[in-house]
């Protein structure tokens, strides 16, 4: 049964084979267009996977800055989130660990409403502190007696509007409370507030928290600041916001760095088209030149590293027109397997071929080609679809992207060599079995004056003196037949 249905497609691809190799022509220069259209998608989430956007619905680009250029970027961060209703939230230590409070403020923030009284007593001590560049935990009693003295004639009022960083009251009061010069005095001091010490201890525990959080957001020579943004990923909209904070941070800053999704996919959009069409000539030019030395021809190669390019246009073109996104790893992953496993099949099908047209017609070596190939092309072709297709449902997110567009290619790579790749072979029938190889050695062989017998394909020269150029055909009845329609 199938021997019979691969001798049809060989008699149709001889009897129409200008019609599909026009075809064939057409259809090349149609996918080559709307190859072009694919949208490329450089993140997971784009691709369809929003596992991770409905978890954290925000995405979120990381600004990296030097700490001397803190004051400035936060100022423009500030005027940016204001004007920019897309910026949902600003999250770096300026606002979160290290926003400065009033006395009121911290109460609130902190849960002291038992301390709301006396809270201003730590303010006044922290500014002491200062003043006299104390370091907290290396204050002596003889200071601390000089700070409540102070605090017998303060007036409140005064420290209403001070302000002080959460993260540093927090370490001022620990380094307080934990200066062991100081216990005796410390614990006389509350006891007079009637405040207990054991009041402190929920807010010690968190010291260790307040390190690790602040060590992420400010290191040594730089200063994280987290935008959450709610622009759709991999848009026109978010790469131009994306254009315009780098060159106003170019301007304002000595060194920065933007890091996330966005930066990742900006620095992909614009320069993986370049580089992908790089990787496609380079893999052509190779792949080419392997067959070409292998064959000895310079017309099987062109064929078959057309017929496996188109095969991927038409792939790029089938994301296209169904409105998906081709995820950027399995453009590569599909270039890579269809151009090194495909190209068997056609390599397969060009060598059967020249093997029978020694014997045979091209209109007889069509249909005995296509008997002897058809089964391993198929086989092969449906066990690589299969294997695709069912673990891309099985699958999610990349994995499935790659493992679809690898079936998609596979299918096109199959269609292509079945039906286009047999046409174009008996329409080029002269160029195919034309030995190149060999008519250089013979030409070599006759400017020596060497009998040219024993050489591969060698032909006795013609009543002018010329060799046939095409030495292969000679021996294939028909072949030399110059009436027939190539």
């Amino acid at each position: 049964m199938i021997n019979r249905i691969a001798a049809a497609i060989g008699r149709f691809c001889y009897r129409f084979r200008i019609l599909m190799v026009v075809i064939g022509i057409v259809l090349f220069g149609v996918v080559c267009y709307t190859q072009s259209l694919a949208t490329i998608s450089y993140t997971n989430d784009a691709n369809g996977d929003m596992t991770i956007m409905e978890v954290f619905p925000e995405d979120t680009l990381v600004i990296l800055i030097s700490n001397d250029d803190t004051d400035v970027v936060v100022a423009y961060v500030e005027d940016l989130a204001e004007s920019d209703e897309h910026i949902l939230e600003v999250q770096a230590y300026y606002n979160t660990l290290g926003l400065e409070m009033t006395p009121s403020e911290m109460v609130a923030a902190m849960g002291m409403n038992d301390f709301a009284d006396y809270i201003v007593y730590i303010y006044y001590m922290y500014d002491y502190t200062l003043e006299n560049d104390i370091v907290a935990s290396e204050i002596e009693p003889e200071d601390l007696t000089q700070m409540i003295s102070g605090m017998l004639s303060l007036d409140k009022a005064e420290y209403d509007d001070y302000s002080i960083a959460m993260y540093d009251f927090v370490m001022f009061l620990n380094d307080l409370l934990t200066n062991e010069n100081l216990t005796d005095t410390l614990t006389g001091m509350f006891s007079l507030m009637g405040i207990d010490m054991d009041s402190f201890d929920m807010l010690l525990e968190n010291v260790g928290v307040m390190t690790a959080g602040k060590e992420q957001l400010v290191g040594e020579n730089y200063t994280r600041i987290t935008l959450y943004i709610s622009y759709p990923a991999e848009s026109d909209e978010i790469y131009e916001f994306y254009d315009t904070l780098s060159a106003d941070l170019e301007e304002i800053t000595s060194e920065y760095y933007l890091i996330g999704n966005t930066a990742m996919s900006y620095e992909l959009s614009q320069t993986f088209r370049s580089e992908y069409v790089l990787i496609s000539i380079v893999t052509a030019v190779v792949i080419f030149v392997i067959v070409c030395l292998t064959f000895r021809k310079f017309s099987i190669p062109v064929l078959l590293v057309c017929i496996i390019e188109c095969a991927i246009f038409i792939t790029m073109s089938v994301e296209a027109m169904i409105g998906t996104s081709m995820y950027f790893l399995a453009l590569i992953i599909v270039q890579c397997i269809l151009m090194g496993s495909m190209v068997d099949y056609g390599i397969l099908l060009s060598t059967y071929y020249r093997e029978v047209r020694k014997t045979m017609t091209k209109e007889e070596a069509l249909p005995e080609v296509m008997t002897r190939a058809i089964r391993a092309i198929l086989m092969s072709a449906f066990v690589m679809i299969a294997v695709t297709f069912i673990l891309g449902a099985a699958m999610s997110g990349a994995l499935a992207a790659i493992l679809f567009t690898l079936g998609i290619g596979t299918v096109a790579a199959a269609v292509l060599v079945i039906f286009f790749l047999p046409s174009l072979l008996a329409l080029l029938d002269r160029l195919v079995m034309w030995d190149w190889y060999g008519a250089i050695k013979r030409r070599r062989a006759t400017r020596k004056g060497i009998a040219t017998e024993g050489v591969q394909g060698a032909e006795p020269e013609t009543s002018e003196g010329a060799e046939d150029p095409f030495p292969s055909d000679a021996s294939a009845p028909g072949c030399g037949d110059t009436g027939e329609t190539a």
